[in-house]
């Protein structure tokens, strides 16, 4: 069986890379199945920046990755993004098209949204068969942030979505709230798998001795170290950490920091605002691989998730969330969602209400004045809970076995 992986924003199986490394874990865990041929076809976006800028052919142990020459970064403008995403679409739509045959099997991750179009023309001009992946709900997400907002592009932009849906064999969304969204538009909901965007539970730890742990990146043992780690882009709605923080200094007995580890087009917006605000407690570190982020998830004593106000992105997989369990870490969101009854095992002290900053806030403040002994209960069933639903291992062969049971291939 060859399947050809569509992501525009793989990220290699490296020491040195950072961010979601779904896509490359599943190419290796698929690529080790008998008679199972993987190439990845991907764009430049998580390669060194002095990457070859022409279409490059990259092989990690049995999986080929095809490295078109597109860049993307975080700190692009939405103009930019769509010409990175117009032009990736355009390039990797011709290379499939003179590789792919009927019988292969096409396995399409968005975002970006243009994924879905590649997979759609490549089925109407060659028959290939296409399992759609959805990471987020595009185009839901920009239209309802008013980024786009042109009536004519937005109507064309939900017809492709429903092209795309119904011509695909089956759809794997990153949540259950995202299937709920997808159902509501009207997809068979029998079509659509729930397959979460999980973590390496393997290599991500938790040290449950805090004192070691902060030790490791030379924090301070007394102070309580609150981790941010991800994207620091419009949607993620960092300003409510910077809130946070503010409500936080007005307990004086309450010694913290806030590390916000990241970068994105909104970095240096909530950096000049911790400025602004005279805030003393907040460290901004640029991105790190994630073998050099353990020891920060290791060392925290909280996990932070934020996003803006707007309720289509509650149906979020972020990496971020799946990490801060696997490391055994109590997390805290000002949204609510799908998440929130996974963290109800956990404790319900870990929900603060959607767009909330004081309820938020609150929050934050009981799970740090929870005794160490509660605090670590809580850790310890965050990696229970990371082990049993959201070990990637487990989740790729699910997909896998998904593929060859619905396409019928062996």
């Amino acid at each position: 069986m060859k399947i050809f992986y569509l992501h525009q924003y793989y990220n290699p199986p490296n020491e040195t890379s950072f961010g979601n490394d779904r896509s490359a874990h599943f190419a290796k865990i698929w690529s080790e199945k008998e008679n199972v041929d993987i190439e990845v076809v991907t764009s430049q976006a998580h390669f060194d920046s002095n990457f070859p800028n022409k279409r490059t052919q990259l092989n990690y142990n049995k999986v080929k990755v095809v490295v078109l020459p597109v860049s993307y970064s975080h700190y692009m403008g939405f103009g930019a993004r769509i010409f990175s995403f117009i032009k990736f679409a355009w390039l990797s739509y011709f290379y499939l098209f003179s590789r792919m045959s009927k019988n292969d099997i096409l396995y399409a991750s968005s975002t970006p949204f243009s994924i879905g179009v590649v997979a759609l023309m490549l089925k109407k001009t060659i028959g290939i068969r296409y399992f759609f992946e959805t990471v987020d709900i595009w185009p839901d997400v920009p239209i309802k942030m008013g980024i786009i907002r042109n009536k004519l592009i937005i109507k064309l932009l939900y017809w492709l979505e429903m092209k795309i849906y119904s011509h695909s064999e089956h759809i794997i969304a990153l949540s259950e709230g995202m299937k709920n969204e997808i159902v509501n538009k009207g997809i068979p909901s029998q079509k659509i798998t729930v397959n979460h965007n999980g973590t390496n539970t393997y290599f991500l730890k938790p040290n449950f001795d805090k004192i070691e742990a902060k030790n490791k990146i030379n924090f301070p043992t007394d102070y309580f170290l609150l981790l941010y780690a991800g994207t620091i882009g419009r949607a993620n709605g960092c300003e409510a950490i910077i809130d946070v923080a503010k409500i936080l200094d007005k307990k004086q007995d309450l010694k913290y920091k806030i590390y916000l580890i990241g970068n994105g087009n909104q970095r240096q917006g909530i950096e000049n605002m911790s400025k602004k605000e005279g805030l003393k407690n907040i460290v901004f570190i640029n991105s790190i691989p994630k073998k050099e982020l353990l020891p920060y998830l290791q060392a925290a004593d909280l996990g932070l998730i934020t996003f803006a106000p707007y309720k289509i992105l509650e149906t979020n997989s972020a990496n971020k969330f799946f990490d801060y369990l696997a490391c055994g870490l109590p997390v805290c969101c000002n949204y609510e969602g799908w998440q929130k009854e996974y963290l109800n095992f956990i404790s319900p002290l870990q929900n603060a209400k959607f767009d909330d900053t004081n309820e938020f806030a609150n929050h934050v403040v009981k799970l740090l004045e929870l005794e160490e002994s509660q605090r670590k209960q809580i850790g310890e069933k965050s990696r229970i809970l990371a082990e049993k639903y959201f070990e990637r291992d487990i989740l790729a062969i699910q997909v896998f076995n998904l593929i060859q049971k619905t396409a019928n291939v062996s």
